[in-house]
């Protein structure tokens, strides 16, 4: 009797010691699991964010792409893991985006954001000079000018300059000092050089970018666009109203000029500008900004 007893203690004790070995087991079991998912979303996670970097190379050339169409997707590939990053135009040149992948049958998602055009363009500022802007971007501004379609190299020579409505009027003065015309073009955001001479703006409404060496002004004239000095503008009894943006990186007298900041010139002109667009990301987060 007492030795079958002994034998059932034996027993409960195995069984019991059996039950708490199998529970701790399937305890750890399914710990790991939780860990191991946890580490995937956390793996998930890191791709998505790592997308968004990988996009913004791609981003960096597509700034007029993205202002035109308004949303455009970019496909990145980080440790084997495809993605998908949408990048979405907000006000006028800030962007969102948001990255979206895959990863061992999680989804996970990051978010960023940023702006298309040189951030000098958009800061509602009329003068870019050393005064307001780093004087390390602002004197990169060699003439940050394409030299494409609609572009003009004037002589070096002293020339008078003249707004007619639709058209632009270049003018010199023959043998008798009168002014006569030398050339004519549409008034429609032109980009005009001039490394010598002096040009000297007579009267009316001019569209465009003036990048020249010695410029004048003589009547009360109106720039709807862009003036880069490359020296002090020279007052003959008129004042240059300027409805856009002045490049001034040398920091020149900015006397007789009248400016008034527009962005929509600004834009007028964008196709004249070298770095108008640089896509620049400034904020990341794993939350929809």
């Amino acid at each position: 009797m007492k030795r079958g007893f002994a034998l059932l203690s034996v027993v409960l004790v195995f069984a019991i010691v059996l039950i708490a070995v199998s529970y701790f087991f399937d305890a750890n079991v399914e710990h790991g699991r939780v860990l191991s998912r946890h580490l995937e979303t956390v793996q998930g996670d890191l791709i998505a964010e790592s997308a968004i970097q990988v996009a913004m190379e791609e981003v960096k050339h597509q700034g007029e792409a993205i202002m035109s169409n308004g949303e455009m997707d970019f496909h990145p590939s980080v440790l084997g893991t495809s993605a998908t990053v949408t990048v979405t135009r907000q006000h006028q040149s800030d962007f969102v985006m948001e990255a979206k992948v895959t990863y061992k049958d999680i989804e996970a998602s990051y978010f960023g954001s940023g702006t298309l055009i040189h951030p000098m363009y958009t800061k509602g500022l009329g003068v870019i000079s050393p005064r307001v802007w780093p004087v390390s971007e602002v004197t990169a501004l060699d003439h940050p000018f394409k030299r494409e379609t609609k572009s003009y190299l004037l002589p070096d020579e002293d020339l008078y300059m003249r707004g007619e409505g639709y058209y632009i009027t270049i003018l010199r003065k023959n043998a008798e000092g009168m002014l006569e015309p030398v050339e004519q073009m549409h008034n429609s955001y032109p980009y005009f050089e001039q490394r010598a001479g002096s040009l000297t703006i007579l009267d009316g409404d001019i569209y465009g970018v003036l990048d020249v060496a010695n410029l004048s002004i003589e009547g009360n004239s109106r720039l709807h666009g862009l003036l880069y000095m490359n020296g002090d503008v020279v007052s003959c009894g008129g004042m240059l109203q300027i409805s856009g943006i002045v490049l001034n990186p040398k920091g020149y007298g900015e006397n007789n000029l009248d400016v008034t900041y527009s962005f929509y010139e600004i834009q007028s002109v964008k196709g004249h500008l070298v770095d108008y667009y640089r896509p620049t990301l400034r904020r990341t987060s794993p939350w929809s900004l």
